[in-house]
């Protein structure tokens, strides 16, 4: 957060280049009182004398569970105003004027960055410390939390107040929660503000803040360093701030879509660079929020099936088919030991392999496919990327298959210099933070691996047959899954299947195939829910 983590005053030299962002330039000029965190002491908020009844909503349903139990979509609104009555049902838009003007600029961002949209966040934040930076201390009264209250009042009158003591609580602001009535007991044990646990918060949102006040200031700037190298922003507003604040970099990378936390919370960008940083024990709470709030969010609906935006152009099919390998040439000192002995056989079958797929994906299912053949091994993750960065369409595509043709052996795959490549490496294209991973958040992603088979020159490989075969005859009435476990057993039944077994095995294709696994395989990278290759409503 700004100044209390020891931020530089200014960034002047941190920021070199002239930005435009006119857009903000017309946003509302308020400044804003620095409020009286010196020890001025004022009276309690609950005065009858000086409450307003002009927002006096009945808040017979405001909720809570206790701090180990959220169930955000069964909550029970009677219990918790019970429980809250006392003091809540007396926050009135006049009270919420008395805390603006008790609230330090630090908070007031903070509270605007857990309580508002995103986008009005960013606007707001960035209008205040543009007026901080002319205006210096601030000295008229800001209007924007009323606002807020008053809006949330006519749309959500029942958790408004609520919304506004949780956010206090996370601020740990105990003096104007005690002038609210609450001891700091209480809202500990209410509100548990440490920990990644919400009421009526966004929880994702209240991740991020805690992100924010966790770094030091050098922290700060090294995360915003690292995100700025990679994303390489257009029009980046930040660098028209001169004071540095987590919290309005975290809502820009928000509206970048650099990270998200709406129909799918990804902060994998965030995360691989606190783990880069040291800073472990963040990036993996963080991590498991995120895994638990998407779960949580597919849970909860009646039946999960992906959206096919368009379809006529259902998705994208990558292939990359390697073919005729290099007769263990690789001259390089640090790869020579990992080639194989005696040299990979060529795949000629392969060939068939990609002609059944390209047929089925396009006349069929609907998919645009691209094709690349014979691509090194440390050419592999970079070809891919090339790929679908130049042939997936954001908003046009909703799902993504990526299928990798070649020899293989346990967890790697061989690129034609007969060098291994990690899968997990290949996996990790889709969580790496990179433009590629961010333009496929929430898009299904698909990897279909063909390892070592494929010399059957009339129909390729077996694997390839079935799952062309299952795809054409079951895509329009079964989810991908299920069609994924059919193919299976249908291999099995014919006695299809490879032998697959640690130590050495051999090739049932390839007599001279030794040291490698046969593993077609199809991983599932990112598939939270049931993925129908067609159009198809939501409920079924």
């Amino acid at each position: 957060m700004n100044f209390r983590n020891g931020y530089p005053k200014t960034a002047s030299n941190f920021f070199e280049q002239d930005w435009n962002f006119e857009d903000l330039n017309n946003l509302s000029q308020h400044t804003m009182n620095m409020g009286n965190r010196q020890g001025v002491a004022t009276e309690n908020y609950n005065n009858k004398s000086g409450s307003s009844t002009s927002d006096s909503e009945d808040d017979n349903d405001v909720t809570t569970d206790n701090c180990t139990s959220f169930e955000t979509n069964r909550r029970n609104f009677d219990q918790d105003f019970a429980q809250f009555s006392s003091p809540v049902s007396e926050i009135t838009f006049q009270i919420v004027e008395k805390i603006e003007r008790d609230v330090d600029l630090n908070d007031m961002i903070s509270l605007i960055f857990l309580l508002f949209d995103s986008y009005v966040a960013l606007q707001e934040i960035f209008s205040m410390l543009r007026n901080y930076e002319v205006h210096g201390q601030r000295n008229v009264v800001n209007d924007k939390l009323s606002a807020w209250a008053r809006h949330q009042a006519h749309n959500q009158p029942a958790s408004w107040r609520m919304k506004l003591l949780e956010g206090l609580a996370v601020l740990q602001s105990y003096d104007i929660l005690q002038k609210l009535g609450y001891s700091r007991d209480r809202v500990d044990n209410e509100f548990c503000p440490r920990s990644n646990e919400t009421r009526f918060l966004d929880k994702a949102k209240k991740m991020l803040f805690l992100l924010c006040d966790r770094l030091s200031g050098e922290q700060a700037i090294q995360l915003i360093t690292l995100v700025r190298v990679e994303a390489k922003f257009a029009d980046d507003i930040t660098v028209r701030c001169n004071t540095i604040n987590m919290e309005l970099h975290i809502l820009f990378w928000l509206t970048q879509d650099v990270i998200s936390i709406d129909k799918e919370v990804n902060v994998s960008c965030l995360i691989k660079y606190l783990k880069i940083m040291g800073l472990s024990d963040i990036a993996v709470s963080m991590e498991g929020v995120a895994n638990q709030l998407n779960e949580d969010k597919c849970s909860s609906e009646e039946k999960c099936v992906y959206e096919i935006i368009n379809p006529q152009n259902v998705g994208l099919l990558v292939i990359i088919n390697m073919i005729e390998f290099e007769d263990n040439v690789e001259k390089r000192p640090e790869y020579k030991h990992l080639l194989p002995d005696p040299k990979l056989p060529d795949r000629v079958g392969s060939l068939e392999d990609v002609t059944n797929l390209k047929g089925l994906f396009t006349c069929h299912l609907k998919f645009k496919v691209v094709h690349e053949s014979d691509i090194k091994h440390d050419d592999l993750i970079n070809e891919i990327k090339k790929m679908i960065s130049e042939h997936f369409v954001k908003g046009e595509h909703s799902v993504l298959f990526l299928c990798l043709l070649s020899h293989g052996k346990e967890g790697s795959i061989y690129g034609v210099n007969s060098i291994p490549v990690p899968i997990d490496d290949i996996k990790n294209i889709f969580h790496d933070g990179t433009s590629v991973a961010n333009m496929l958040v929430g898009v299904p992603k698909v990897l279909i691996i063909q390892a070592c088979q494929g010399n059957n020159h009339l129909y390729g490989s077996k694997y390839i047959q079935e799952l062309c075969r299952c795809l054409k005859k079951y895509y329009q009435h079964k989810h991908f899954t299920d069609i994924v476990i059919r193919v299976h057993n249908n291999i099995n039944k014919q006695d299809m299947h490879v032998n697959v077994q640690h130590g050495q095995g051999q090739c049932r294709e390839h007599d001279n195939c030794v040291n490698m696994y046969m593993t077609p395989s199809i991983r599932f990278i990112t598939l939270r829910k049931d993925l129908y290759l067609t159009k198809r409503n939501m409920k079924m």
